[in-house]
């Protein structure tokens, strides 16, 4: 039996089509009707079109018998043996027939384009105006987002403020002060599902007033935990590397000599973190630390295991918190222009009848949730029942 998804992931030139098409032929003879119930989705319109004309050249020429079709012919045999050269030759004219007659349910389509039609299959229950249209460019949108926000600088000095802040900081790290583009990338994330909790989060903190001094005091308690995680680390590094000086080690005496390590203190130290990770596997293992037959100091390990066991437990207690705040402060002046964006985008939905390829994404989720155990009614709006589904690797923002 066939599975009922397949997805197929490879770089370009690899075949994908080949492979595609050739999945879509062995279920195409699985019955008489079948392309009714086989959905294929690619990324592009040209992937579409060269897939679709693929698999009716396929047909055409299983139809006529001509050379040339050995590959697919082979495949499509071998996965049903009842069949032989003369009844896939009928088959073929037979199905090639149906599918043109009846093209409008040979179902090899983009993402965006399955997405309208089920979209406009359930405008009535949506709301949707009879003239809408469905918005794929969201690059488009995003620009003109960014733009209705350049122009709301001027009655609103705290964003400007916040602009400017970005752009001094920008510079300090040697980067180019328009941040525009970086904004633009990072402005694709309220088109998302995964965007929805951080705004309803916002949205609880209160009103848009206080907002600013809630992105302020964020930015003090980041750069506060940074700070302090950055202090607590260092300082304990550094307290094991002057013990490590006055147990006066010669690398010869030490497992790995001059790669053990230890010798590694005095950089994690100066701010080195990555260097932890090699002193985690010396913490309670005696048998690491030093060469064999070595003549070392009198507890050395019983002075030096406690403080290293100390560093790589803080380290490792602290480390998601700090990561999180290093995240957070670094992209902060980032996420507070991307929530005025989120606001702007709000605007621009109540202002315009196009719909947007995420929205609507989003109110076919909403409609899956509510068929609950009986998704009946969705095929009837839709006109198919899909029982395979193909994927060629696509982009999508939300999730299937």
């Amino acid at each position: 039996m066939h599975k009922p998804l397949k997805i197929l992931q490879a770089s370009a030139g690899s075949g994908k089509t080949f492979s595609l098409t050739a999945h879509y032929l062995t279920l195409l003879f699985s019955g008489p009707n079948k392309y009714r119930e086989i959905l294929a989705v690619t990324f592009t319109n040209k992937a579409t079109e060269e897939m679709k004309t693929r698999i009716l050249q396929v047909l055409k020429g299983f139809a006529a018998g001509e050379p040339g079709f050995d590959a697919y012919k082979q495949l499509v045999l071998a996965a049903h043996p009842a069949l032989d050269g003369v009844t896939l030759q009928q088959r073929a004219d037979l199905t090639y027939r149906k599918i043109l007659h009846d093209y409008s349910r040979f179902a090899v389509n983009t993402i965006d384009g399955f997405v309208q039609k089920v979209v406009r299959g359930f405008a009535f229950e949506l709301g949707l105006e009879a003239g809408y249209a469905l918005e794929m460019n969201e690059e488009k949108v995003k620009n003109e987002l960014a733009d209705r926000l350049e122009k709301a600088l001027d009655a609103a000095p705290e964003l400007l403020q916040w602009i400017i802040d970005l752009a001094k900081e920008r510079i300090e790290n040697d980067l180019s002060w328009n941040y525009r583009r970086e904004l633009l990338d990072l402005s694709g994330e309220i088109f998302k599902e995964r965007y929805q909790p951080f705004e309803n989060a916002v949205a609880a903190l209160g009103k848009e007033a206080a907002l600013d001094n809630v992105f302020k005091d964020y930015q003090l308690l980041t750069k506060g935990h940074i700070a302090a995680f950055k202090q607590a680390i260092t300082t304990l590094a550094a307290d094991a590397a002057q013990l490590l000086d006055v147990l006066d080690l010669d690398p010869a005496q030490v497992k790995g000599k001059s790669r053990s390590p230890l010798w590694n203190l005095k950089k994690i130290a100066g701010g080195e973190f990555d260097k932890i990770k090699g002193l985690a596997k010396l913490v309670d293992e005696p048998t690491e630390w030093f060469a064999p037959k070595a003549a070392v100091p009198a507890n050395a390990f019983e002075d030096l295991n406690p403080m290293l066991k100390e560093l790589t437990a803080t380290y490792a207690e602290g480390l998601p918190a700090y990561t999180t705040a290093v995240g957070f402060n670094k992209n902060l002046f980032y996420l507070r222009l991307m929530q005025e964006i989120a606001v702007l985008l709000k605007q621009y939905r109540s202002e315009n009848e196009n719909l947007l390829i995420s929205d609507a994404q989003k109110l076919i989720s909403e409609i899956t949730k509510d068929a609950g155990d009986n998704p009946s009614f969705i095929w009837e709006k839709v006109g198919n029942r899909y029982k395979n589904f193909l994927f060629d690797e696509f982009k999508t923002s939300v999730n299937i």
